[in-house]
This record gives structure tokens, C-alpha cells and sequence, in this order.
């Protein structure tokens, strides 16, 4: 099992094994104890040490060096090589890097929160220790907002844990074809990010049939609009920002359990769509999924109208035989006008 905190520093590791430590903001700002893993706090540090020693060394033989300042057993050119391999997209070093900061805010609240309550319960001021409540009350509430995405868990090849599921229930039958057209569409979206703008404008996460995949689609299209960098790590932590925001999708796996869908962790199926090459494009793939489901909301309202009854046919030329010409009214016949 890995957290997203945890994939989100080794995705960083990685990206500044493979690239120099870009001159970001973020750089700035980040520090030795944002990593959440003493280990990975080492391996940092290192680096960042070799690269201001030696600025010009990569690769291999960077990776030789770090290992040699770690100094821990386990850790060396070729376990550091594979960290440098497995990184998603070292150009996201940034973006990463705002990750592990975000997650060591979150910690630090957490901890906040904790010493204000216990110092409250000690306080022998009145209103000193109600001011306290008060506030440990609002650090609380964001450690709560915050909680699932400190402990959240994913793993490739096991569901979320997640105590007492209730019973699947018979799911509606979505054509595998429908499936497989919304995936692509994501799939091509995650390469191709910058056709976000247009999707934006015409096709609504309403029309994919699965609410996972609902979630995905506004993360990369939210992620993609605002110009970030995209990738499968980026967009797993934004899907997770946005349930811990919203307490309604906090419960996903069992919101689809109780559906009668085995839950795909968000992990297995952003990585299976990033090895999804479709032959056609994201804006192609969503004027097809609009148009059917224009097609079939037509069907449904036609299906529902009163069929029109039409009048029997009438003999002859189609005029009404029992409709005569008016009678005059004057005693005189109608004299047409004679033209002068």
C-alpha cells in the first residue's frame, strides 16, 4: 500500500534525480522536513547537497553520489535509479513540490490542533481556555477536511480498505462500448490536456455513466483549464482534494459498491488510461457521447407523447359533400362587378 503523500514525494525524488532542481517558487519555500518519510527527508537532502556540490553530474553517476551521502542500507544508485524511472513526468517537479508542502501544511494543522485541545483541558482560564476551544474547534474541522487525504490508501491490486460494505445491489447495464468511449475520451485527454478548454464548453461530466470516472474528467479538465501541468499522479491528488472538500464524495468506493461496481482505485485506473492510446481524439470522442445522449433523450420524450390521431379521409376531391354554397340574404343574386 502506498498514500498519495507518500507517491507524491518518491514522484518527486525522482523528477529531481532525472532534472536540475528547478528555480521555482516552490523550491523556495520547501523544506528538508515537508517529506512526511524520514527517508525520504535523507535522500532530499542529499541531493540537493550533490547537486550544489557537483551541478554537472546525472544519471548514474548522480545517483552514486547521493547514495554515498544517504549512507542507509537499501539505498543505492539502483534503487535510486528505479525512483528516478518511476517518476510520472520530471517537468512536474513543481508541481510535485507544491504536493509535498500542501501535505505538510495538513500535518502541521493536525498537530495544531491536537496541543490547543490538550492545552485547553489544562487551562484554568475560563475565557482564555473558551477562546482555545474555539479555535482547536476550527483546526479540528480542517484536520477533518484534511483526514482523508493524509490516510488515504490506494493500492494496485486491492480495493480501499473499508469496514462492513453493504451489499451490492443489481446495477444499471452500461453498454461496454459506452465504457469504453468515456475512458479514451479521459485517456486522450491526460496526453493531449490541452483540448480541456474546448471539452469545457460543450460536454458536462454529467454524461459519463460512472462517477469515478465523472470525478477524473473535472480533475484534468479543472487541472488542464487553469494551464497545470496533467499527469496521472497530479490528477489522483486532485480527485482526492476534491472529495476531502466535499464530504458527499468522501465515500466513493462504497458509493459504487452499493451500485454493484467493484471499486477500481482511482490509482489503477488513472494508471491504465495513461497506457490507453485512442485513435481518435478527446473533442471527437465527446461529440459522440453528446450526441447519443441527445439521440436518446429525444427517444425517451417521443416515446412518451400521445400518438396524433388523424381524421378519416374524405371521398372524392377531399371536400366535405354536405357543405353547400350560402343562400343570399337580400332576395337578390350575387351580380359579379363588370369592370369599366
Amino acid at each position: 500500500m502506498t498514500t498519495l503523500n507518500t507517491r507524491a514525494e518518491q514522484a518527486l525524488l525522482g523528477a529531481l534525480l532525472a532534472e536540475p532542481v528547478p528555480a521555482t517558487a516552490e523550491f523556495a519555500h520547501l523544506r528538508p522536513d515537508d517529506f512526511g518519510n524520514s527517508l525520504h527527508t535523507a535522500v532530499y537532502t542529499a541531493i540537493t547537497e550533490t547537486r550544489t556540490a557537483y551541478p554537472h553530474l546525472a544519471s548514474h553517476p548522480l545517483a552514486e553520489q547521493v547514495a554515498e551521502r544517504v549512507n542507509t542500507e537499501g539505498i543505492d544508485a539502483g534503487w535510486l535509479g528505479g525512483l528516478r524511472d518511476a517518476c510520472p513526468e520530471p517537468r512536474h517537479a513543481a508541481a510535485y513540490a507544491r504536493m509535498v508542502i500542501d501535505a505538510s501544511l495538513r500535518r502541521d494543522i493536525n498537530q495544531h490542533a491536537a496541543r490547543i485541545t490538550t492545552n485547553a483541558a489544562a487551562s484554568r482560564d475560563v475565557d482564555g481556555a473558551a477562546h482555545l476551544n474555539r479555535l482547536a474547534a476550527a483546526l479540528a474541522r480542517q484536520a477533518q477536511i484534511n483526514a482523508a487525504l493524509i490516510e488515504a490508501e490506494l493500492d494496485d491490486d486491492a480495493a480501499p480498505r473499508h469496514a462492513a460494505l453493504p451489499e451490492p445491489q443489481p446495477a444499471a447495464q452500461v453498454d461496454p462500448a459506452r465504457v469504453m468511449v468515456e475512458e479514451e475520451l479521459i485517456a486522450d485527454l491526460i496526453h493531449n490536456p490541452d483540448q480541456a478548454r474546448q471539452l469545457g464548453r460543450f460536454l458536462h461530466s454529467d454524461t459519463f455513466t460512472s462517477p469515478q470516472r465523472r470525478e477524473i474528467y473535472e480533475a484534468v479538465v479543472s487541472v488542464a483549464f487553469d494551464g497545470g501541468p496533467v499527469d496521472e499522479l497530479i490528477i489522483g491528488w486532485q480527485v482526492e482534494q476534491t472529495r476531502a472538500a466535499d464530504r458527499a464524495f468522501t465515500d466513493l468506493p462504497t458509493a459504487l459498491w452499493s451500485m454493484g461496481v467493484a471499486p477500481e482505485t482511482d490509482q489503477a485506473l488513472l494508471a491504465r488510461l495513461v497506457r490507453t492510446r485512442p485513435a481518435r481524439t478527446a473533442v471527437e470522442l465527446g461529440r459522440d457521447l453528446l450526441t447519443e445522449d441527445v439521440r436518446q433523450r429525444l427517444a425517451g420524450r417521443l416515446a412518451t407523447l400521445a400518438p396524433i390521431t388523424q381524421p378519416p379521409p374524405r371521398p372524392g376531391n377531399g371536400l366535405d359533400p354536405h357543405l353547400r354554397p350560402p343562400r343570399p340574404t337580400d332576395g337578390h343574386h350575387f351580380q359579379p362587378r363588370r369592370d369599366q
